[in-house]
């Protein structure tokens, strides 16, 4: 889908859930992002999950997975087993979705610039939240930026956390396959508060859904990551529950990820340390297909799989924060 599609076919969720579903756009400095509310008219959630899709533009099947799973949310895809499985879970959870965080650089994407992941400042949003943010990237196309929150994008970005309180939160990514937790400030640090049952989260859905590394973000990708909103809302905003979630890679990197998943069944999360991905590649050729599915099938298989994916997340935290 373009941004326009994207943004279309949130309208037409949001019309097919009725009353369950409130689309609302916020805007900062010519920056405007829209985010869709799901929540059932009769029920009180205790969890509140906000996901959040499309932080690096060039990942695109990121936002992709988002409307999917706000499609089956309204009844518009999926099959009857699933939509049952999102009404059921829309009893104790309301949803908050972010589809498309970082909009202006997704033109320059689909403009054919496939391998643009910053913003059009050059600065990388998922550097530039305050959570341990240091001023010299780590990576090549990691600028944080001059100062935490410098950006448009991530001030309307913290303000929707702050007024929305995620006791769940989870940002969508593709580049690996993996699902992690904080902290990724560093490769040592795992974070304390709620560390078992958030691991055990992760063991499920990785279980069901991914057979692919989880655990310490900075341990599992193997190189610090300053300035995250996956640390930060867990941090500052307290949320219970944060995630970040790493959804797809060019197959070619299956066989690599199923060993390391394998060896952790096996010895339990951070036995081994993925070597640091280089964010290096410029060709956009080579991009559109590393971080996106190229065929139908792969697609439709990614976005299925995610989607219900999402609904068993908020439904393991959910549980959790009930008992």
């Amino acid at each position: 889908h373009t941004s326009e599609e994207l943004k279309a076919g949130a309208r037409e969720a949001v019309a097919a859930c009725g009353d369950k579903a409130q689309m609302k756009e916020v805007s900062k400095d010519g920056v405007s992002i829209f985010t869709v509310l799901v929540r059932s008219s009769n029920s009180t959630p205790s969890n509140r999950v906000f996901f959040m899709f499309g932080e690096h533009s060039r990942e695109l099947i990121s936002s992709e997975s988002g409307l999917r799973f706000l499609q089956v949310s309204c009844g518009m895809a999926g099959s009857k087993k699933d939509q049952a499985a999102a009404k059921e879970t829309l009893k104790d959870n309301s949803f908050l979705l972010v589809l498309n965080a970082n909009p202006r650089s997704r033109l320059q994407v689909e403009s054919g610039k496939y391998c643009v992941r910053e913003n059009p400042s050059g600065v990388d949003l998922n550097r530039n939240w305050d959570e341990h943010w240091q001023k010299n990237p780590t990576l090549s196309d990691t600028n944080p930026g001059p100062k935490p929150f410098s950006e448009p994008e991530t001030q309307i970005l913290l303000d929707v956390v702050n007024e929305f309180k995620p006791t769940t939160f989870v940002t969508v990514h593709s580049g690996t396959r993996g699902m992690y937790m904080p902290w990724a400030y560093d490769t040592n640090s795992l974070a304390d508060r709620n560390k078992a049952t958030m691991l055990e989260v992760l063991r499920k859905l990785s279980d069901s859904h991914c057979q692919c590394p989880y655990g310490g973000a900075g341990k599992e990708v193997g190189y610090a990551c300053p300035g995250t909103s996956v640390d930060y809302v867990y941090d500052h905003g307290q949320a219970a529950y944060s995630f970040a979630f790493e959804i797809y890679v060019d197959p070619e990197q299956d066989a690599a990820l199923r060993r390391r998943y394998d060896e952790e069944v096996k010895n339990g999360p951070m036995a081994l340390l993925q070597q640091g991905k280089s964010h290096s590649r410029e060709d956009p050729a080579w991009c559109i297909k590393y971080y996106n599915p190229m065929s139908k099938e792969a697609y439709e298989a990614v976005v299925a799989n995610w989607a219900s994916a999402f609904f068993e997340t908020a439904s393991l935290t959910g549980a959790h924060l009930k008992a």
